[in-house]
């Protein structure tokens, strides 16, 4: 999942060594640290690409959400209101963002298409 994750909100330095940490019981796994997501590349960086172009099984779930979001959706969740930050991320990172989905959905619609809708959908 967090491939995924990564591959749409651009996070070009995961793998850097210090971005993820297990649990003392070796049993959760965390991922921290995403300061350098949401860029405007439209495809996203190599790094987050390699990883996804080994996967062939996604969670169904998360890809129909996936697929489900849009410009307003995103631009709804980050409303801030009247904080004096601002606007979370700018209409280009939210364009960005939007294609390196398309960019996802169509990796994972041509896994479908040789694999099968079963076998690339299989998890929940």
């Amino acid at each position: 999942l967090v491939v995924l994750f990564d591959v749409l909100i651009d996070n070009a330095d995961r793998w850097t060594g210090f971005n993820t940490k297990g649990s003392p019981d070796d049993r959760t796994l965390y991922f921290m640290d995403n300061t350098f997501s949401f860029s405007t590349f439209t495809l996203g960086h190599e790094g987050n690409l390699a990883p996804l172009r080994h996967m062939e099984v996604f969670p169904r779930g998360l890809v129909e959400r996936m697929r489900a979001l849009t410009y307003d959706t995103i631009e709804h969740a980050l409303d801030v209101g009247d904080d004096p930050i601002g606007p979370l991320l700018q209409p280009a990172e939210i364009r960005a963002l939007l294609a390196r989905r398309d960019h996802l959905m169509a990796y994972i619609d041509a896994q479908v298409a040789e694999l099968g809708e079963k076998a690339v959908l299989a998890l929940p």
